[in-house]
C-alpha cells in the first residue's frame, strides 16, 4: 500500500503520510492481528471460522494483486514518457 501511496499521491506524498499516521495504522495492524488471533484461538473449530478466515486471505490477496497491477501499469507509463523524451531528443 505505501509503494502504491508514494507513486500515486506524487508530491502530495510528504504531507499525507505523516509519522503519527504510519504509528497509528501500524498499532491498528498489531491489534487487528491479535484480534483475529485471539478469535481463531477461543471459537471452536467449525466450518463458518475457516470460510471467514479464507474470505479474509482472498479480499487482501485480491487487494495486494491489483495494487501491484497499477504500480506496474503507472511505472509503464512512465518508462513511455521517458521513451518518447529520449526520442526527441
Amino acid at each position: 500500500m505505501e509503494r502504491f501511496l508514494a507513486i500515486h499521491l506524487h508530491l502530495r506524498y510528504q504531507e499525507l503520510v505523516t509519522h503519527k499516521r504510519v504509528v497509528a495504522v501500524v498499532i491498528w495492524m498489531w491489534v487487528f492481528g491479535a484480534i483475529i488471533s485471539l478469535i481463531a484461538l477461543f471459537l471452536p473449530a467449525r466450518k463458518d471460522r475457516y470460510i471467514v478466515f479464507a474470505t479474509i486471505e482472498v479480499f487482501c490477496l485480491l487487494t495486494t494483486a491489483l495494487l501491484y497491477y497499477t504500480i506496474y501499469l503507472a511505472i509503464r507509463h512512465h518508462a513511455n514518457q521517458i521513451n518518447v523524451l529520449e526520442v526527441q531528443q
